[in-house]
């Protein structure tokens, strides 16, 4: 479905939309989550994020999955669903950017990895979440700031399916789902935390943040998957003014986004002013305020429900408008204070009425009606006192006022038009002609007067809408000191202000991908046009080399390879001046193509049933990816799906093999670059002649050594020659493991064959860095 501003206007002028509330404001997709990636980064400078993940998860009665140095990444909010509930649901999608899987199993007697999954931002498992429930902090906002939160470990963020994407069958993917509910909810409540935003209390007059209540919506069309606009949606947050009660919640099925789709990206961000509260809470109150005494008003509605016609009752309360001091050859003339009343009957009361074309009509006064006033005569010169006499004034004032966004003033002005000042005036009770003649003849000075201070006037009257300016800068804030720029402002029904959420000072790209010994120009968004100085800085847990900026024109250069310390890493880079900072986040990866599982064993095919494995790659910038069977007897196609995956299908089992198994090496080539990435399958024709674990009394991991050991069927030790058949190699004849710490392949695959027999054989996988496979865990609950 469409959502044009003009279509939008048009839902607006039906009936009043904002369900009871005070305000309704509404920030998109896209800044939702810039707006997490910028509280993400954050959490690096203020040591508030999450350490990587080191854990087993079991999947089967015989398998679990490590999950090692698993580093997390940003969620990101997608909304497709979101118009289904009436909270604050949204989808999520985390990837795990970083780390590695090692696939376990004891199916032989002892616990061996199977395959190794080298995890980078090229290729990577992603959390995908449905229905994460956006929360508050607090629903009362008072004194206190209420803020708008993704909490992943809160219990109502956790009542939808979530699946990880490390394995391929749909239940283990929940069991991966669960594991993560499970260890979100056991972090670090700040570390687990993401800000959005905020409502503030403020101590303005009359738009006081009160409460709130959050909900999100999808864009029209957004719900389907084919749709360019797919996950497009909103996070709407309905305030309640202080001394209001709350409204309702809108109707899920009468209900658009508030912001229009036809913006060419000019607007993100809407915020919608309840009829009521605009005419009675700023216009009326504001007006009855100048008067001393104040004012009342009766209310009159119109077909649609919107309060249309504000009109002042009879009361004593009054506005003075201007005297001034004139001179004739004789006399000193001072037309003192006019009391001018709010109103003394119905025909002159003033009024305030929403008109056909959404302009609003000031009127004040009546022409026929005539007040006396006061003025004071004394003659030039003359030492006597002034004398008073009585003229009469009638009044009338007519103004078209508009609501309009002046960017000088930075948001929402009423603007005063066709401001007409009618005023008769009579002295036929002053019995001086001299002087009666004057003020007769300066009717017009005095009506220009009058008229300049009406224009000021209706400017306090009406620029009661600073309020809103105020509230919009000072109540609605966002996690990283953005604004919302108001764009542009209607009156359908409700106000409408749509906006843009800006931030002066922003470090474009905010995160970027790139190859080592690169380089990527960094600049500044916005209207800054300071000196900036750049700086470049490690996030804490990455090692190696960090690269470098020209502090003066943002270029930065990433380390080269060998300066890489595995298969990634990340740097952060800011930007400075004066008052202001921000930063951006980088990941630099040291493989130009990443193919997933890097190692993995298999059966071999037989003619009744093919064995298949998926493998996944992807790569850096652009170029088709060729798959092939480099080495080996199984077969892949040359092209796989556009998800990155592909299938292997194991070569058939030989019965002339004089050992055990194969090993298969399957290339993956960027057409483009000619770059390859390479994977390997061992795939088993025959149980192994030779069983290889690990001595762990005489290995020492964190030294990055493993002492292997070979036995025969009878679980007998033999002599063995021992070969590092493909990934980190280092071996010796005594199958001493030793790996290389700066090497870019996470695992060993070993084999060994005895030495007086050499079709007797076998292999291990081992991950790097070192560590012990763990146990097999306890099994995931509330599956």
């Amino acid at each position: 479905m469409a959502n044009s501003k003009k279509e939008l206007l048009e839902w607006l002028a039906l009936k009043p939309r904002t369900a009871g509330w005070g305000a309704v404001v509404a920030y998109d997709r896209s800044k939702c989550n810039t707006l997490l990636l910028q509280d993400y980064i954050n959490k690096f400078t203020v040591n508030s994020y999450l350490e990587p993940i080191n854990e087993p998860v079991a999947v089967g009665d015989a398998n679990w999955q490590h999950l090692s140095d698993w580093v997390t990444d940003v969620p990101r909010l997608s909304f497709e669903d979101s118009s289904k509930a009436a909270g604050g649901e949204a989808n999520m999608k985390m990837a795990v950017i970083g780390g590695t899987q090692v696939s376990i199993d004891n199916t032989v007697g002892h616990k061996r990895a199977i395959a190794v999954h080298s995890i980078d931002a090229l290729d990577h498992p992603d959390l995908i979440a449905e229905n994460v429930v956006l929360s508050k902090i607090s629903g009362q906002v008072g004194k206190d700031t209420g803020q708008v939160v993704l909490d992943l470990g809160a219990a109502e963020a956790a009542k939808g399916e979530w699946q990880l994407t490390f394995a391929n069958s749909s239940y283990e993917r929940r069991i991966g789902g669960e594991f993560f509910k499970q260890y979100f909810k056991g972090a670090d409540k700040e570390k687990r935390l993401y800000h959005l935003g905020k409502i503030a209390y403020t101590d303005q007059q009359y738009l006081k943040p009160a409460s709130f209540r959050l909900r999100t919506i999808t864009a029209q069309g957004a719900e389907l998957n084919t749709a360019d606009n797919f996950g497009d949606g909103a996070v709407e947050l309905f305030i309640c003014m202080e001394g209001d009660q709350e409204g309702g919640t809108p109707p899920t099925d009468d209900w658009r986004s508030l912001i229009p789709n036809n913006g060419g990206g000019e607007y993100d961000s809407a915020m919608l002013l309840s009829n009521y509260l605009l005419m009675r809470r700023i216009i009326a109150e504001g007006m009855n305020g100048m008067f001393s005494h104040g004012v009342k008003f009766s209310e009159t509605y119109d077909d649609r429900n919107f309060l249309n016609v504000l009109k002042a009752q009879p009361s004593i309360g009054v506005f003075f408008l201007p005297g001034f001091v004139g001179h004739t050859d004789s006399y000193i003339v001072e037309v003192l204070k006019f009391a001018f009343p709010a109103a003394n009957n119905d025909s002159d009361g003033l009024s305030i009425t929403v008109q056909d074309d959404r302009t609003i009509r000031f009127g004040w006064g009546d022409s026929s009606v005539y007040r006396q006033q006061k003025c004071l005569v004394k003659r030039r010169g003359g030492e006597e006192d002034s004398d008073e006499y009585t003229m009469n004034i009638a009044l009338q004032v007519n103004a078209d006022i508009e609501f309009v966004v002046d960017a000088d003033a930075g948001g929402v002005v009423a603007k005063v038009k066709n401001l007409l000042v009618d005023m008769k005036l009579s002295a036929r009770y002053v019995p001086i002609p001299e002087v009666a003649t004057y003020l007769e003849s300066a009717r017009g000075e005095y009506a220009t007067t009058i008229k300049r201070a009406l224009d000021d006037t209706t400017g306090l009257l009406f620029g009661k809408t600073i309020e809103f300016n105020t509230f919009v800068l000072n109540s609605i804030l966002f996690a990283g000191h953005e604004t919302i720029k108001q764009k542009s402002a209607e009156f359908p029904g409700d106000m409408v202000v749509f906006g843009k959420v800006v931030n002066p000072f922003t470090v474009a790209p905010l995160e970027h991908l790139m190859g080592h010994g690169a380089t990527h120009p960094f600049t500044v968004s916005g209207d800054f046009a300071g000196k900036v100085k750049w700086s470049v800085a490690a996030i804490p847990g990455s090692t190696g080399e960090i690269g470098s900026i020209d502090e003066d024109t943002g270029l930065y250069s990433s380390p080269a390879l060998a300066d890489i310390s595995g298969t990634f890493t990340r740097v952060r880079v800011t930007a400075t001046a004066s008052n202001h900072s921000s930063s951006a986040l980088v990941t630099v990866v040291a493989r130009d193509i990443t193919v997933n599982p890097v190692v993995q064993i298999c059966s071999a095919s037989t003619s009744e049933a093919p064995v298949t494995r998926v493998l996944s790659a992807h790569t850096l910038g652009e170029g088709i990816l060729e798959w092939k069977v480099k080495r080996g007897t199984g077969t892949i196609p040359a092209r796989g799906g556009s998800d990155g995956k592909n299938t292997y299908t194991a070569g058939l089992k030989d019965p002339t093999l004089e050992g055990s198994f194969l090993i298969d090496e399957i290339e993956v080539m960027n057409l483009a670059t000619r770059k390859t990435q390479t994977a390997y399958v061992v795939v088993t024709h025959y149980q192994a002649g030779l069983t290889i674990t690990v001595d762990l009394d005489n290995s020492s991991f964190p030294e990055g050594k493993a002492k292997l050991i070979a036995q025969d069927n009878r679980e007998k030790p033999v002599t063995a020659v021992w070969e590092v058949s493909a990934g980190n190699e280092g071996i010796d004849s005594d199958g001493l493991y030793t790996g290389d710490p700066d090497g870019q392949q996470r695992f060993a695959l070993i084999t060994a064959r005895q030495a007086n027999d050499a079709s007797k054989e076998g292999w291990i996988i081992l991950p790097w860095p070192l560590f012990e496979l763990p146990n097999k865990p306890e099994p995931i609950d509330n599956l």
